[in-house]
Parts: C-alpha cells; sequence; structure tokens
C-alpha cells in the first residue's frame, strides 16, 4: 500500500511538471508573438511617418540628399563624405556639391560646388509609394538636369546629374530636412 501511495505520489508529480513545462513553453511562445507583432507596429508606424516626411519635404522643394557613395557611369563607386558631398533643394534653388577633404579643389573642400536656379521641378509616384522628382538646374557651368529616386521607408534615395555630355555623376545616401542637414558647402561657381 506503500508503494502503491508512492508511485501515485511520484506519478502526479511528474504529470505536474511536464504540464508546467508545457505551460512554459506556451507563454514564452505567446511572449515572442507578442514582441514580433510590437516590432511590426513599430516599424509600420516610423514607415508610416518617413513617408509623410518625404511628400512634405519633396512638395514644398527642402530637402538634402546626403550622399554616402558617388558613382560614375561605368559604376565605379567611390565612399564618401556625406558632409561635404550633397545635392540640395531650396525653394527655387538648387545646388549640388562633390569634395574629397584631402585634396585642394574649386570650392576650398577638395571638390566643385555649383548653385542655380531651379527649373523644370516635376514629381512622379509609383504606386508602390517610391518618388521620382527631376528638375534642371541653371548654372554658370550651364544646364544639369538632376533624377532623384527616393524610398520613403527608409529615407534612401539615388539621384544622378547629368550635363550636355553623355557623362553622369551618381549619388546614393539619405534625404535629410534643411534644418537637420549636417552638409557644409564651399565656395560656389
Amino acid at each position: 500500500m506503500k508503494r502503491l501511495g508512492i508511485i501515485m505520489i511520484t506519478m502526479f508529480m511528474v504529470a505536474f511538471s511536464v504540464m508546467g513545462q508545457e505551460n512554459a513553453r506556451e507563454t514564452r511562445k505567446a511572449a515572442k508573438e507578442k514582441q514580433r507583432e510590437a516590432r511590426k507596429a513599430a516599424i509600420a508606424k516610423e514607415n508610416a511617418a518617413n513617408r509623410a516626411l518625404i511628400t512634405k519635404l519633396v512638395n514644398e522643394r527642402a530637402f538634402v540628399l546626403e550622399a554616402q557613395y558617388l558613382s560614375d557611369d561605368q559604376g565605379n563607386m567611390l565612399e564618401v563624405n556625406s558632409d561635404i558631398n550633397f545635392i540640395i533643394v531650396k525653394g527655387d534653388k538648387a545646388s549640388f556639391q562633390f569634395g574629397d577633404p584631402s585634396m585642394i579643389g574649386y570650392n576650398g573642400v577638395g571638390g566643385i560646388t555649383v548653385v542655380g536656379d531651379l527649373q523644370a521641378y516635376k514629381i512622379m509616384q509609383h504606386k508602390k509609394g517610391d518618388y521620382i522628382v527631376s528638375f534642371d538646374i541653371f548654372s554658370n557651368v550651364g544646364t544639369l538636369f538632376v533624377t532623384i529616386d527616393i524610398v520613403p521607408e527608409n529615407l534612401r534615395a539615388e539621384a544622378t546629374i547629368r550635363g550636355n555630355t553623355a557623362n553622369a555623376l551618381n549619388y546614393t545616401g539619405k534625404i535629410v530636412p534643411l534644418d537637420k542637414s549636417r552638409i557644409y558647402q564651399g565656395n560656389a561657381f
């Protein structure tokens, strides 16, 4: 009888510990699912805020593309300092600059700065929400044609600047509001 009692108590203890482990697994699984949902909601909220910001900046003509990379038509890419490599749109003016702080250039920061009047400003939006902004810059060095592809969710942008030749300069970086930009503009042509 005593043995039967000990066996019964042991079986109950094993059964309760197994049930407790299953409950702990379900609790951990539910907590992970809750974290995943919270992360998705936070990302969706951030994407919506970024989309609203880009829409505002593009429509107000008040933004800076701070480049992290410059490239040419052949695909040669160079990592650059975003403080001195940028495209800026400010009302009816636009400018771009490229430079290398270790060199001497026309603008005082190792490169070239071009400032001009903004003309033919056009905004197109894809079905998935990406923007294409195109415009012309009339400057002392001639007319330059700029096309900027913007992905609002992560504020990423790629821009191409073309002159009257077949060559192009490509900027890859982030779109930033004018008041949050860290750029340093050198002497312009």
